[in-house]
């Protein structure tokens, strides 16, 4: 058995041997954590290159004016539609007015056809 001392010691030495343990534990999980960080800040480098990238492709755009370019060509497509889209409306007016007067010219066609139909039939009657 061991003495009251020797348990005592027995006791401390393991009791530091836990706080080491829990030390190199927290140890290791803050390695890991630290990790972790610098994982997430070289993604967000990334990112930060990957946008100035962006930033510096819009800003050569913006100088090489193809953007004013392609308004100006909006402006100009704009206005060729506004002309055919009065062009059509012309045209349905146009159109609408060519049916009434085939219309109106069916209707007399057919009061014609009655009336050489009732000619006839009077010029019949007589003979």
């Amino acid at each position: 058995m061991c003495s009251n001392a020797e348990q005592n010691v027995l006791t401390e030495v393991g009791m530091k041997q836990r706080s080491e343990e829990q030390k190199k534990a927290k140890v290791d999980e803050l390695r890991r954590k630290l990790n972790e960080l610098d994982k997430s800040n070289d993604q967000l480098a990334e990112f930060d290159d990957k946008e100035q990238q962006i930033r510096e492709t819009i800003e050569r755009l913006e100088k090489s004016e193809l953007t004013k370019n392609f308004e100006t060509e909006i402006a100009s497509l704009q206005g060729v539609i506004s002309s055919l889209e009065e062009k059509k409306t012309v045209l349905l007016e146009q159109s609408s007015l060519l049916t009434a007067d085939s219309t109106c010219v069916a209707r007399m066609k057919a009061a014609q056809e009655q009336r050489s139909k009732k000619e006839k039939d009077c010029s019949s009657m007589y003979a």
